[in-house]
Protein backbone atom coordinates (compact mmCIF):
# COMPACT_ATOMS: atom_id res chain seq x y z
CA UNK A 1 0.00 0.00 0.00
CA UNK A 2 1.31 3.67 -0.70
CA UNK A 3 2.61 5.41 2.18
CA UNK A 4 0.01 8.10 1.67
CA UNK A 5 -2.82 6.04 1.58
CA UNK A 6 -1.85 4.80 4.71
CA UNK A 7 -1.77 8.08 6.41
CA UNK A 8 -4.86 9.13 4.93
CA UNK A 9 -6.26 5.78 6.47
CA UNK A 10 -4.31 7.11 9.97
CA UNK A 11 -5.68 10.31 10.00
CA UNK A 12 -9.24 9.48 8.86
CA UNK A 13 -8.60 6.87 12.15
CA UNK A 14 -7.79 9.32 14.76
CA UNK A 15 -10.45 11.69 13.66
CA UNK A 16 -13.29 8.76 14.06
CA UNK A 17 -11.47 7.76 17.65
CA UNK A 18 -11.78 12.12 18.10
CA UNK A 19 -15.32 12.15 17.80
CA UNK A 20 -15.81 8.97 19.82
CA UNK A 21 -14.16 10.12 22.93
CA UNK A 22 -16.05 13.81 22.75
CA UNK A 23 -19.49 11.71 22.71
CA UNK A 24 -17.59 10.06 25.60
CA UNK A 25 -17.33 13.02 27.23
CA UNK A 26 -20.49 14.06 27.18
CA UNK A 27 -22.14 10.68 28.24
CA UNK A 28 -22.93 10.17 32.24
CA UNK A 29 -24.91 7.16 33.44
CA UNK A 30 -26.04 6.22 30.14
CA UNK A 31 -27.44 10.12 29.42
CA UNK A 32 -25.36 13.38 28.04
CA UNK A 33 -25.00 16.21 30.49
CA UNK A 34 -26.18 19.41 29.37
CA UNK A 35 -25.37 23.34 30.19
CA UNK A 36 -27.85 24.42 33.01
CA UNK A 37 -28.27 27.49 31.78
CA UNK A 38 -28.76 26.95 28.18
CA UNK A 39 -31.68 24.52 29.26
CA UNK A 40 -33.06 27.52 31.82
CA UNK A 41 -32.78 30.33 28.57
CA UNK A 42 -34.54 27.71 26.45
CA UNK A 43 -37.14 27.33 29.40
CA UNK A 44 -38.08 30.58 29.51
CA UNK A 45 -38.10 30.93 25.78
CA UNK A 46 -40.34 29.10 25.45
CA UNK A 47 -42.37 29.52 28.00
CA UNK A 48 -42.30 25.94 29.87
CA UNK A 49 -43.49 26.58 33.02
CA UNK A 50 -41.95 25.62 36.82
CA UNK A 51 -44.55 24.52 39.20
CA UNK A 52 -46.40 27.26 41.97
CA UNK A 53 -47.75 25.62 44.61
CA UNK A 54 -49.80 27.63 47.45
CA UNK A 55 -49.65 25.54 50.13
CA UNK A 56 -52.47 24.97 53.03
CA UNK A 57 -49.76 25.49 55.83
CA UNK A 58 -50.08 29.69 56.57
CA UNK A 59 -48.09 32.03 58.76
CA UNK A 60 -49.32 32.10 62.30
CA UNK A 61 -50.73 35.53 61.21
CA UNK A 62 -50.27 37.69 57.96
CA UNK A 63 -46.85 39.32 57.58
CA UNK A 64 -44.65 41.15 55.24
CA UNK A 65 -41.17 42.97 55.52
CA UNK A 66 -39.81 39.34 57.25
CA UNK A 67 -36.60 37.89 56.92
CA UNK A 68 -36.05 33.95 55.63
CA UNK A 69 -33.20 32.10 56.58
CA UNK A 70 -32.71 28.20 55.57
CA UNK A 71 -30.00 26.44 57.83
CA UNK A 72 -30.20 23.00 56.11
CA UNK A 73 -33.20 21.33 57.72
CA UNK A 74 -35.69 24.87 58.78
CA UNK A 75 -36.15 28.08 57.45
CA UNK A 76 -36.64 30.63 60.14
CA UNK A 77 -38.84 33.55 59.43
CA UNK A 78 -37.54 36.60 61.51
CA UNK A 79 -39.66 39.96 62.51
CA UNK A 80 -41.35 41.68 59.95
CA UNK A 81 -45.01 43.79 60.30
CA UNK A 82 -47.60 41.77 61.24
CA UNK A 83 -51.68 41.60 61.58
CA UNK A 84 -52.48 40.13 64.68
CA UNK A 85 -54.60 37.02 65.00
CA UNK A 86 -58.05 39.24 65.79
CA UNK A 87 -57.32 40.88 61.93
CA UNK A 88 -56.54 44.62 63.64
CA UNK A 89 -53.37 46.39 61.45
CA UNK A 90 -51.35 49.22 62.90
CA UNK A 91 -48.04 48.57 61.55
CA UNK A 92 -47.32 46.46 64.27
CA UNK A 93 -43.47 45.01 63.94
CA UNK A 94 -43.58 41.81 65.01
CA UNK A 95 -41.52 40.43 67.23
CA UNK A 96 -41.04 36.60 67.10
CA UNK A 97 -39.37 34.14 65.19
CA UNK A 98 -41.07 31.57 63.40
CA UNK A 99 -39.94 27.90 62.61
CA UNK A 100 -40.78 26.51 59.04
CA UNK A 101 -40.18 22.66 58.34
CA UNK A 102 -40.37 22.50 54.62
CA UNK A 103 -40.56 18.44 54.85
CA UNK A 104 -43.59 17.79 57.45
CA UNK A 105 -45.35 21.19 56.06
CA UNK A 106 -45.54 22.86 59.15
CA UNK A 107 -44.94 26.12 60.74
CA UNK A 108 -44.14 27.12 64.74
CA UNK A 109 -43.43 29.83 66.81
CA UNK A 110 -40.36 28.79 68.67
CA UNK A 111 -38.95 32.54 70.21
CA UNK A 112 -41.53 34.94 71.36
CA UNK A 113 -40.33 38.30 72.63
CA UNK A 114 -37.21 37.74 70.35
CA UNK A 115 -36.03 40.76 70.54
CA UNK A 116 -34.75 43.76 72.60
CA UNK A 117 -37.60 45.70 70.42
CA UNK A 118 -39.92 44.55 67.21
CA UNK A 119 -38.85 45.41 64.06
CA UNK A 120 -38.64 45.11 60.42
CA UNK A 121 -36.86 45.86 57.61
CA UNK A 122 -33.93 43.51 59.27
CA UNK A 123 -31.29 41.97 57.29
CA UNK A 124 -29.88 38.50 58.07
CA UNK A 125 -27.44 36.00 57.46
CA UNK A 126 -27.07 32.04 58.64
CA UNK A 127 -23.44 31.09 59.14
CA UNK A 128 -23.45 27.43 59.58
CA UNK A 129 -20.19 27.37 61.00
CA UNK A 130 -21.63 29.53 64.40
CA UNK A 131 -24.87 27.75 63.94
CA UNK A 132 -26.35 31.47 63.99
CA UNK A 133 -28.19 33.97 62.32
CA UNK A 134 -26.87 37.75 62.61
CA UNK A 135 -29.22 39.74 62.17
CA UNK A 136 -28.38 43.32 61.36
CA UNK A 137 -30.62 46.71 61.96
CA UNK A 138 -34.55 47.11 61.43
CA UNK A 139 -37.12 49.38 62.24
CA UNK A 140 -40.09 49.23 64.87
CA UNK A 141 -42.47 51.81 66.38
CA UNK A 142 -40.77 52.27 69.09
CA UNK A 143 -37.19 53.62 66.95
CA UNK A 144 -34.93 52.38 64.33
CA UNK A 145 -32.20 49.72 65.43
CA UNK A 146 -28.04 50.32 64.65
CA UNK A 147 -28.25 46.86 66.59
CA UNK A 148 -26.35 43.54 65.55
CA UNK A 149 -27.86 40.27 67.21
CA UNK A 150 -27.44 36.87 66.79
CA UNK A 151 -29.62 34.33 67.27
CA UNK A 152 -28.13 30.30 68.15
CA UNK A 153 -30.53 28.20 66.49
CA UNK A 154 -28.97 25.21 68.71
CA UNK A 155 -30.16 27.40 72.50
CA UNK A 156 -33.11 29.14 70.83
CA UNK A 157 -31.48 32.28 72.18
CA UNK A 158 -31.19 35.98 71.06
CA UNK A 159 -28.07 37.92 72.74
CA UNK A 160 -27.31 41.53 71.44
CA UNK A 161 -23.49 41.82 70.12
CA UNK A 162 -23.16 45.32 68.57
CA UNK A 163 -25.24 48.82 69.64
CA UNK A 164 -27.30 51.44 68.60
CA UNK A 165 -24.40 53.42 67.26
CA UNK A 166 -22.38 50.75 65.33
CA UNK A 167 -24.56 50.68 61.97
CA UNK A 168 -25.52 54.58 60.96
CA UNK A 169 -24.30 57.54 62.05
CA UNK A 170 -27.99 59.59 62.28
CA UNK A 171 -30.43 58.59 65.15
CA UNK A 172 -30.50 54.95 66.45
CA UNK A 173 -29.45 53.57 63.35
CA UNK A 174 -29.86 51.67 59.81
CA UNK A 175 -32.37 49.90 57.94
CA UNK A 176 -33.68 48.50 55.08
CA UNK A 177 -30.21 47.34 54.34
CA UNK A 178 -28.63 44.17 52.64
CA UNK A 179 -26.23 41.76 53.82
CA UNK A 180 -24.60 39.18 51.98
CA UNK A 181 -22.76 36.03 52.95
CA UNK A 182 -19.04 36.07 51.13
CA UNK A 183 -17.66 33.01 53.25
CA UNK A 184 -18.30 31.53 56.87
CA UNK A 185 -15.88 34.44 58.29
CA UNK A 186 -17.12 37.58 56.29
CA UNK A 187 -20.65 39.36 55.87
CA UNK A 188 -20.86 42.33 53.57
CA UNK A 189 -23.34 45.04 54.66
CA UNK A 190 -24.78 47.78 52.15
CA UNK A 191 -26.40 51.22 52.49
CA UNK A 192 -29.53 51.57 54.35
CA UNK A 193 -31.25 54.68 55.44
CA UNK A 194 -32.30 56.16 58.94
CA UNK A 195 -35.70 57.99 59.25
CA UNK A 196 -34.83 61.23 61.16
CA UNK A 197 -38.25 63.22 61.01
CA UNK A 198 -40.96 64.95 58.75
CA UNK A 199 -40.37 62.31 56.07
CA UNK A 200 -36.82 62.71 55.85
CA UNK A 201 -34.18 59.82 55.85
CA UNK A 202 -30.48 60.08 56.17
CA UNK A 203 -29.17 57.71 53.39
CA UNK A 204 -26.19 55.37 53.37
CA UNK A 205 -23.50 54.17 50.55
CA UNK A 206 -21.63 53.18 53.13
CA UNK A 207 -19.91 49.26 52.88
CA UNK A 208 -19.38 47.33 56.19
CA UNK A 209 -17.69 44.27 56.83
CA UNK A 210 -18.59 41.64 59.25
CA UNK A 211 -16.24 39.22 60.79
CA UNK A 212 -18.02 36.31 62.21
CA UNK A 213 -14.84 34.90 63.99
CA UNK A 214 -14.54 38.65 66.03
CA UNK A 215 -17.82 39.21 65.84
CA UNK A 216 -16.00 42.86 64.97
CA UNK A 217 -17.47 45.31 62.23
CA UNK A 218 -15.64 47.73 59.89
CA UNK A 219 -16.65 50.50 58.01
CA UNK A 220 -15.05 50.02 54.63
CA UNK A 221 -13.15 52.86 52.79
CA UNK A 222 -14.85 52.40 49.34
CA UNK A 223 -18.56 53.64 48.83
CA UNK A 224 -21.62 52.30 46.78
CA UNK A 225 -21.97 54.00 43.45
CA UNK A 226 -25.06 55.69 44.53
CA UNK A 227 -26.93 54.63 47.95
CA UNK A 228 -29.54 51.86 48.10
CA UNK A 229 -32.17 50.58 50.46
CA UNK A 230 -34.14 47.39 50.37
CA UNK A 231 -31.77 46.36 47.34
CA UNK A 232 -31.58 42.37 46.51
CA UNK A 233 -27.88 41.22 47.01
CA UNK A 234 -26.26 37.97 45.88
CA UNK A 235 -22.82 36.79 46.02
CA UNK A 236 -21.45 34.78 42.80
CA UNK A 237 -18.67 32.29 44.08
CA UNK A 238 -17.14 31.69 40.91
CA UNK A 239 -16.73 34.99 40.07
CA UNK A 240 -15.50 36.65 43.62
CA UNK A 241 -19.22 39.35 43.08
CA UNK A 242 -21.62 40.95 44.90
CA UNK A 243 -24.48 42.46 42.80
CA UNK A 244 -27.13 44.46 44.05
CA UNK A 245 -30.57 44.84 42.13
CA UNK A 246 -32.77 47.49 42.55
CA UNK A 247 -33.94 48.96 46.07
CA UNK A 248 -34.88 52.77 46.75
CA UNK A 249 -32.66 55.48 45.82
CA UNK A 250 -34.16 58.41 44.97
CA UNK A 251 -34.36 61.72 47.82
CA UNK A 252 -37.41 60.72 49.08
CA UNK A 253 -36.12 57.38 49.85
CA UNK A 254 -38.78 55.30 48.89
CA UNK A 255 -38.76 55.24 44.97
CA UNK A 256 -37.40 52.15 43.31
CA UNK A 257 -34.61 52.33 40.93
CA UNK A 258 -33.41 50.64 37.40
CA UNK A 259 -30.08 49.74 38.49
CA UNK A 260 -27.70 46.72 39.08
CA UNK A 261 -24.70 47.00 40.82
CA UNK A 262 -21.36 45.21 41.47
CA UNK A 263 -18.62 44.78 43.78
CA UNK A 264 -15.82 43.07 41.90
CA UNK A 265 -13.47 41.56 44.48
CA UNK A 266 -15.63 40.58 47.05
CA UNK A 267 -13.60 38.47 49.15
CA UNK A 268 -10.91 41.65 49.43
CA UNK A 269 -13.16 44.34 48.95
CA UNK A 270 -10.90 47.01 50.08
CA UNK A 271 -9.35 46.55 47.13
CA UNK A 272 -11.84 46.50 44.67
CA UNK A 273 -14.51 49.14 43.54
CA UNK A 274 -18.33 49.13 43.53
CA UNK A 275 -19.58 50.34 39.63
CA UNK A 276 -23.03 50.73 38.11
CA UNK A 277 -23.15 47.30 36.09
CA UNK A 278 -26.67 47.76 34.34
CA UNK A 279 -29.69 49.05 33.76
CA UNK A 280 -32.67 47.32 34.04
CA UNK A 281 -35.59 47.60 32.00
CA UNK A 282 -37.74 48.98 34.52
CA UNK A 283 -37.28 50.51 38.29
CA UNK A 284 -37.53 48.02 41.16
CA UNK A 285 -38.24 48.17 44.92
CA UNK A 286 -38.58 45.76 47.90
CA UNK A 287 -37.46 42.62 45.70
CA UNK A 288 -36.53 39.22 47.72
CA UNK A 289 -34.85 36.09 46.04
CA UNK A 290 -31.47 34.36 45.83
CA UNK A 291 -28.26 33.17 43.05
CA UNK A 292 -28.14 29.85 41.84
CA UNK A 293 -26.92 28.62 38.77
CA UNK A 294 -25.47 32.00 37.80
CA UNK A 295 -28.66 33.44 37.75
CA UNK A 296 -30.32 36.12 40.05
CA UNK A 297 -33.92 35.03 40.80
CA UNK A 298 -36.78 37.85 42.63
CA UNK A 299 -40.19 37.32 43.53
CA UNK A 300 -42.69 40.05 43.32
CA UNK A 301 -41.59 43.79 43.92
CA UNK A 302 -42.45 46.88 43.52
CA UNK A 303 -42.26 47.45 40.06
CA UNK A 304 -42.71 51.28 38.81
CA UNK A 305 -44.73 52.16 41.43
CA UNK A 306 -47.01 49.15 41.56
CA UNK A 307 -47.17 45.85 43.27
CA UNK A 308 -45.63 43.20 40.38
CA UNK A 309 -46.53 39.45 40.72
CA UNK A 310 -43.54 38.53 38.17
CA UNK A 311 -41.18 36.38 39.07
CA UNK A 312 -37.46 37.81 37.17
CA UNK A 313 -34.54 35.79 36.45
CA UNK A 314 -31.41 38.34 35.59
CA UNK A 315 -28.34 36.57 34.14
CA UNK A 316 -25.13 38.96 34.97
CA UNK A 317 -23.01 37.35 31.89
CA UNK A 318 -25.93 38.60 29.04
CA UNK A 319 -26.96 41.00 31.09
CA UNK A 320 -30.27 40.33 30.37
CA UNK A 321 -33.83 40.30 32.47
CA UNK A 322 -36.30 37.57 31.78
CA UNK A 323 -39.39 37.22 32.83
CA UNK A 324 -40.83 33.56 33.62
CA UNK A 325 -43.83 32.23 32.70
CA UNK A 326 -45.51 31.05 36.42
CA UNK A 327 -46.78 33.81 38.48
CA UNK A 328 -46.81 34.49 42.07
CA UNK A 329 -51.03 34.34 43.27
CA UNK A 330 -50.87 37.97 43.19
CA UNK A 331 -48.83 40.98 42.78
CA UNK A 332 -46.87 41.47 46.07
CA UNK A 333 -43.64 42.73 47.26
CA UNK A 334 -41.18 43.11 50.57
CA UNK A 335 -42.01 38.85 50.81
CA UNK A 336 -39.25 36.28 52.52
CA UNK A 337 -37.13 34.25 50.32
CA UNK A 338 -35.57 31.30 50.80
CA UNK A 339 -33.63 28.27 48.78
CA UNK A 340 -32.74 25.06 49.82
CA UNK A 341 -30.50 24.47 46.37
CA UNK A 342 -33.83 22.81 44.68
CA UNK A 343 -36.62 24.43 45.63
CA UNK A 344 -38.18 28.41 46.83
CA UNK A 345 -39.97 28.50 49.51
CA UNK A 346 -41.56 32.61 49.82
CA UNK A 347 -43.29 33.91 52.90
CA UNK A 348 -46.46 36.65 53.08
CA UNK A 349 -45.73 40.13 51.48
CA UNK A 350 -47.82 42.98 51.14
CA UNK A 351 -50.49 42.69 48.64
CA UNK A 352 -53.19 45.44 47.40
CA UNK A 353 -55.89 43.83 49.79
CA UNK A 354 -53.36 43.62 52.91
CA UNK A 355 -50.61 42.03 54.42
CA UNK A 356 -50.60 37.70 53.42
CA UNK A 357 -50.52 34.75 55.32
CA UNK A 358 -49.56 31.97 52.22
CA UNK A 359 -46.67 29.95 51.95
CA UNK A 360 -45.69 29.27 48.47
CA UNK A 361 -43.35 27.03 47.10
CA UNK A 362 -41.92 27.31 43.74
CA UNK A 363 -40.40 24.17 41.73
CA UNK A 364 -38.11 24.99 38.45
CA UNK A 365 -36.26 22.14 37.78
Amino acid sequence: MEKGRIIQIMMAVFVVLTILISVASVISNGKATVDRKSVIEKEINEKSPGKIQVRPTTLTYPLYRARAVWDGRYIYILGGTAIDKSGSFNESASNIIQRYDPRADTIEIVLADSFPYARWYTTAVYISSREATYIFGGHGKSGQGGQILKYNHTTNNVTVIGNNSDLGEFGNGAYGMTAIKISNESILIFGGVDYLENFTWAKYDDIWLFNTSTENLTRLSIKMPCWQNTALGVYDFNTDSVYLMGGAGTDTGVDPIAKVTRLSRASYPVASEMKYFDSLPAPYDNLEGFWSKGYIYSYGGDKGGNLTDEINVYSPSKKKLYTLPERLPSPRDRVAVAYDGNRAYIFGGSTTSGPSNQIIWHDRR
